[in-house]
C-alpha cells in the first residue's frame, strides 16, 4: 500500500474526489484509515469505473455505522456523478491471518493506496 501522495496518476477532479471521500467516512469515523482499491488504485479506469474504497476502523463492524458511511457517501456521490462502493471492516479483524489469504485483502495490500 502506498499514501496518496505518491500516486501521480490522478487529475484535479480524482483528488477533489477522493478528498470528498476521506472528509464524508472521518466525519462519521474519525480514527478511520479510507484505502482505495481496484482499478482506480492501479490507474486502468476508464470513465464509468466505479470508486472502491475500504474503510478500516477499530470499531466493531456493524450494519447501524456501514449504513452512516453510505449515507455520508451518497452525498459525494450526488456532488460529484461518480459511484462509489465502500466497505467497512474492523482494523483488528482485518490483520487476522484469516484475512491475509484472502484475494481481496491481498489485492489491498498490493494496490491500496492510502486516502
Amino acid at each position: 500500500m502506498v499514501p496518496l501522495t505518491r500516486a501521480t496518476h490522478f487529475t484535479p477532479h480524482d483528488r477533489m474526489v477522493l478528498r470528498r471521500i476521506k472528509e464524508a467516512v472521518l466525519e462519521i469515523i474519525p480514527d478511520a484509515e479510507v484505502i482505495l482499491y481496484g482499478s482506480r488504485a492501479r490507474g486502468t479506469a476508464h470513465a464509468e469505473s466505479d470508486w472502491d474504497v475500504l474503510v478500516l476502523t477499530d470499531a466493531p463492524e456493524s450494519l447501524d455505522l456501514e449504513k452512516r458511511v453510505w449515507l455520508s457517501i451518497d452525498a459525494v456521490e450526488l456532488d460529484t456523478a461518480e459511484i462509489i462502493g465502500i466497505a467497512v471492516h474492523n482494523r483488528h479483524e482485518w490483520a487476522t491471518p484469516q484475512w491475509a489469504v484472502v484475494p481481496y485483502h491481498v489485492e489491498i495490500e498490493r494496490e491500496g493506496i492510502r486516502i
